[in-house]
């Protein structure tokens, strides 16, 4: 369902809006994982042992790590939907920064470029490549 205002926006910059859902994402199986490892450590404090391997856990080379979900997060195109409407620096109220995103050219007013939540590229064009390392 869009808002007035979502459809105000869609109008200005002239072009559609598609109402579909987004596909789902896999992030119920990354949840799972999340709480078998609080339920795991909850018996752990209540000196319950549960066996780790069967609760969120597995073992690498002799350490037990976090079973990470090997989906992503989110579809691939979703994080270009996403854009900041910030008229300041993008400090703090900044749509891309809660996202976990870097403001692109595709934000409203900074555009990526007057905010300091920018991709921060580095140039390489000076670097001096005859560096020479003392061995010792």
């Amino acid at each position: 369902m869009l808002f007035a205002e979502d459809r105000k926006t869609a109008c200005a910059f002239h072009f559609q809006v598609d109402c579909t859902p987004t596909p789902p994402t896999h992030t119920l199986a990354a949840s799972k994982q999340h709480f078998y490892r609080a339920y795991h450590q909850m018996q752990q404090w209540l000196n319950e042992q549960r066996d780790p391997l069967k609760w969120g856990w597995k073992t690498i080379g002799g350490h037990l790590r976090n079973i990470t979900p090997i989906h992503p997060a989110a579809s691939e195109g979703l994080p270009s939907l996403i854009v900041c409407t910030c008229k300041d620096d993008c400090a703090q109220n900044c749509e891309c920064r809660r996202s976990g995103l870097n403001c692109s050219n595709m934000c409203t007013n900074c555009s990526g470029l007057r905010c300091v939540n920018k991709d921060m590229l580095i140039n390489d064009d000076n670097v001096d490549d005859d560096l020479q390392l003392d061995e010792d």
